[in-house]
């Protein structure tokens, strides 16, 4: 039986040490024997010495009764509830931050008439200014190192400084500012963005809850910035994580190889693969939200939880081989200390089942027909969607090769209220980016990324061919978390919104909210630390549409005919941004103040360049975290 070093240290301690209580008394050691008198030299005479008294004697000492040796303290209550194994420890992360962004020309579009209409022009806007803040809590609660509770408590998220969301009309009367976000959202003023388990149930780690989802470089499935890898959550050079993929799940990882080395009795169960299975269960029904019906649910009715035709569900594999020692036993790579491999594959099965016709009536109305001209979204919405995405990294002392990219294929019907055209059946949607990367002392690191978002020439075809990239998959400052999201905004809300209900649906899942979306782009930076504090940062990022023409509510310049479709016609812009990153009050790797400034200029391509009347886009981003 294994025993604890800490109950073992006090069993030894117990044993060898007497009880302190009415100690017994000790037996007198018998009287040391007097040495006999040195005699006197008879060379050297001396007066005689006085006699020395006779020794006074001793009494005899007392016999008394040896002791016996204390008995051995009881062993160790076994009982886990007292064991230090299940102490309970509470750790958490977390970050303040405000943040300051100035934008000019932005939304300068040129004087223009909107399509499809007669008299309504563009707006033009040359100046966007404003502050946001952010609080962000990660506490953990620990029993032993059995399982943990994770939990993420986000407060005023990207909320816009003295946002009344139009309540004051005067200054006058402005008062409380509201908790309106920098894309117009109204959200809590805290909420809880996950909370789940983490348990350690010896043949793997069992995860249950609202979680984070990441997988390799971040373009499909990305967690918005680990507290725990990165301090304060900042791993992008310019942009920020707002958008982590949430997903409801029950995940199980494991070690197969070590699972039957252990089984079978073998004295090395180490092993690098690494297997895991997650299941997600992502709508429970996609019901039509019209606020303008309240009684289209009522309070306490569960129906909607019986219907599990058109539920969304998610099963997800991953299978990867990660290992930090990789190349060790070569000793001629010795002077490379740090060598890595990481070779995996994440895969998605995406299921969607579909409502026909009435789902239920209320006296006679009814509450969700999709044969009415407007049908709520959800009707006939159906997919049989698979996802592949392959990842690798290797690491050899300074140089760095990663790559990642994903196909999405598969039949699929977005729904009848959804304006991108009923005829939809197919999806074909692939991205992919490729890094090459040189560190040099650990204070000069070069990076060069290229990479591609597929697009889609016809939204009205039976093949979806465009999705984004995540949009906490950062690239650059403005090309694509500024101005194409804003395009891709204004361009959707114009062409592609439906009227359902008398509200306007504008289809957000095919903006790009800050993603890599429809180009190629070529995205190379340095960072050097000048000093343990301080961090400079450059980077130029050049892009190309990837499909366009007059159906695309991107890019409407016909593309050329050339390699991988890269040709002036086809350039959306280059853009050169300069950074610097300031931490300090801590220790090294551990600060508690962080302060980042960044700023850029995107110069327009053919592309686009004739839509605007400036020839192109100034940011400047300021922020202030504490880190604690």
């Amino acid at each position: 039986m294994r025993i604890a070093i800490p109950a073992l240290l006090i069993l030894v301690l117990g044993v060898a040490t007497p009880a302190r209580t009415q100690p017994a008394a000790r037996p007198q050691p018998a009287a040391r024997p007097q040495p006999a008198a040195r005699p006197v030299p008879i060379a050297s005479p001396q007066p005689a010495a006085s006699p020395r008294p006779a020794a006074r004697p001793r009494p005899a000492a007392t016999p008394q009764p040896i002791a016996p040796p204390p008995p051995a303290p009881p062993a160790p209550n076994p009982d886990p509830q007292k064991s230090s194994d299940w102490k309970l420890k509470f750790e958490m992360e977390g970050y303040y931050a405000a943040q300051g962004t100035y934008i000019r020309n932005l939304a300068n579009l040129r004087q223009s008439l909107l399509p499809s209409s007669a008299d309504l022009y563009r707006e033009s806007i040359t100046n966007t200014g404003y502050f946001t803040h952010h609080l962000r809590f990660e506490p953990r609660l620990s029993v032993g190192k059995w399982v943990t509770l994770h939990v993420r408590l986000d407060g005023l998220q990207n909320v816009v400084w003295g946002d009344n969301d139009g309540r004051a009309q005067s200054s006058l009367f402005a008062g409380n500012p509201t908790n309106t976000n920098d894309y117009g959202e109204s959200i809590a003023s805290m909420q809880m963005t996950w909370a789940y388990l983490d348990l350690d149930v010896k043949l793997g780690r069992l995860r249950v809850g609202r979680m984070a989802s990441h997988w390799g470089m971040g373009l499909l499935s990305n967690g918005g910035g680990n507290l725990l890898t990165h301090r304060g959550g900042v791993d992008d050079d310019f942009s920020d994580n707002r958008s982590p993929s949430i997903t409801d799940r029950i995940l199980f990882a494991t070690k197969p190889i070590t699972v039957v080395k252990t089984l079978a009795g073998a004295k090395d169960t180490s092993s690098n693969f690494v297997m895991a299975y997650a299941y997600d269960r992502l709508v429970e029904e996609p019901y039509w939200q019209d606020i303008s019906r309240d009684w289209q649910r009522p309070y306490g009715e569960q129906t909607f939880l019986s219907r599990q035709q058109n539920n969304v569900e998610e099963h997800v594999l991953v299978l990867a081989y990660a290992n930090k020692n990789f190349l060790s036993h070569v000793k001629s790579l010795d002077l490379w200390k740090r060598k890595e491999l990481v070779v995996g594959a994440y895969f998605v099965y995406r299921i969607m089942g579909a409502y026909e016709g009435i789902l239920r009536y209320d006296n006679g109305r009814d509450i969700y027909d999709c044969n009415v001209p407007s049908p709520p979204p959800a009707c006939g919405a159906e997919s049989r969607v698979a996802i592949i995405d392959p990842y690798v990294k290797l690491r050899l002392g300074p140089f760095l090769v990663e790559s990642e990219g994903y196909v999405i294929v598969g039949k699929t019907e977005p729904g009848k209220g959804i304006p991108i055209g009923d005829s939809v059946g197919k999806a074909l949607i692939y991205a992919w980016v490729a890094r090459l990367g040189y560190t040099l002392l650990k204070k000069f690191d070069l990076l060069v990324d290229v990479g591609q978002a597929s697009g889609d020439d016809a939204y009205g075809d039976e093949t979806f061919t465009q999705r984004p990239m995540h949009p906490d998959f950062g690239v650059g400052l403005i090309m694509y978390r500024e101005f194409l999201r804003e395009r891709s905004a204004t361009a959707l809300a114009q062409r592609l919104n439906s009227n359902v209900g008398g509200t306007l649906s504008p289809a957000r899942s095919l903006q790009s909210n800050g993603g890599v979306v429809n180009s190629y782009f070529l995205y190379p930076r340095v960072r050097w630390q000048v000093n343990k504090s301080l961090t400079l940062k450059l980077a130029m990022l050049v892009a190309w549409s990837h499909k366009s023409g007059p159906d695309n509510y991107l890019f409407e310049k016909i593309p050329c005919e050339k390699m991988f479709g890269i040709c002036g016609q086809n350039h959306i812009g280059t853009e050169l941004d300069f950074g610097l990153d300031f931490r300090w009050a801590g220790r090294p790797g551990h600060e508690h103040l962080f302060f980042r400034l960044d700023m850029g200029y995107l110069l327009f391509g053919k592309q686009v360049r004739d839509d605007y009347d400036a020839p192109g886009i100034f940011a400047l981003r300021a922020r202030l975290m504490m880190v604690f």
